[in-house]
């Protein structure tokens, strides 16, 4: 039987959740503005040519590589955090994770990281990654310019930590925050830095829809003996879609980072045999790395997932990923139950 006062119920109801959503879109465009301006500030501020630290440029995980690492918009697993810390704030379960990256000239490329969600305070995430550059080697010089005997070899490594906190601020609306610290040696020498990373997703009241911004790298400079590096500054911003149940999905990224184009990011996924095997499929325009096509796959087992992607880079590289989720999923937050709380009132008020 049509009631006439459950329509107005229903329609104060969306119209109060499209009144929050507006209010969330218009901080996320003040936030992404802020963003831009920072962004244009301290590329135009800072000296041209080539920054330091590339490492950071490589992207992991392989289930973002195998979507063409466009994963801003969604970064919703215990890697998430390296495209925008935000991704991480929805995640209800503990999850641990390690990547293996074979890539050119015997370059090890490798991260471990670890995410636990509270019930009603967000998500903390703790990552390191370490990059093996292998050994050379070391040669004495002759006064005439030519060598005259091996004096041993010298190693390098590049190694970064971080720690992430992100939250959930309203109902369609999360950020987050990565501080890391950063470490690149060669032989006797190395350098560090400190720096930040800031994200933000929005989720529209449009299902399967979410939009991510992140500008990463904001921090000191790299000190090589006499030679100062800047960190390579990156602003991302992300759209993403997956369909009802999530058996597929599309996103893209736009990508810039300090003195370099304007890069692009697509990929998508479809999943097979319903949350056991998925298939990744992606597209990079970014200079060095994975120029051109990435493929991969998923393979989910109960709390186990195995991720594989195949990357287009020098000789080629393969990444394998590992994630583990270890806890039961966490029950409705505080925050949450507070929503349905006000909701429950706003009905009680509207006429029968």
């Amino acid at each position: 039987m049509f009631c006439r006062g459950d329509l107005y119920r229903d329609w104060n109801l969306m119209l109060t959740r499209l009144k929050k959503s507006f209010y969330d879109l218009l901080f996320f465009a003040s936030f992404l503005s802020f963003l831009l301006l920072f962004n244009s500030t301290v590329t135009y501020a800072g000296s041209a040519g080539s920054t330091g630290a590339a490492f950071l440029e490589l992207g992991i995980g392989a289930r973002a590589a195998g979507r063409g690492f466009a994963d801003c918009a969604w970064a919703d697993d215990v890697y998430g955090v390296y495209f925008n810390p935000a991704g991480i704030a929805t995640l209800k379960r503990q999850e641990l994770g390690f990547t293996h990256n074979t890539m050119f000239l015997d370059l090890d490329y490798n991260t471990l990281g670890f995410v636990y969600p509270f019930e009603d305070q967000g998500a903390i995430a703790l990552n390191a990654l370490y990059v093996d550059l292998g050994s050379v080697e070391r040669r004495e010089i002759a006064a005439g310019g030519g060598p005259t005997g091996i004096l041993g070899n010298a190693n390098g490594w590049d190694f970064a930590l971080s720690g992430t906190y992100a939250r959930t601020v309203t109902e369609f609306l999360d950020l987050g925050m990565t501080l890391k610290f950063i470490n690149e040696s060669l032989d006797d020498y190395s350098a560090s830095a400190v720096a930040v990373d800031l994200g933000a997703k929005w989720r529209p009241p449009v299902p399967g829809f979410t939009v991510g911004v992140s500008l990463s790298n904001i921090g000191t400079r790299l000190k090589f003996v006499s030679e100062r590096e800047e960190l390579p500054i990156t602003l991302r911003t992300g759209l993403g879609y997956r369909s009802p149940g999530g058996r597929w999905g599309v996103a893209g990224d736009l990508i810039y980072t300090k003195n370099q184009d304007l890069d692009g990011a697509i990929g998508g996924e479809v999943w097979v045999w319903p949350e056991h095997l998925a298939f990744r499929a992606g597209a990079n325009s970014t200079a060095d790395i994975a120029n051109g096509f990435t493929i991969g796959a998923g393979f989910k087992w109960s709390d186990l997932t195995f991720d594989y992607a195949f990357i287009p880079f020098g000789d080629m590289a393969t990444r394998i990923s590992f994630r583990s989720r270890i806890s039961s999923e966490l029950q409705e937050s505080a925050c949450t139950g507070a929503r349905n709380e006000d909701k429950q009132k706003l009905q009680s008020q509207l006429p029968q």
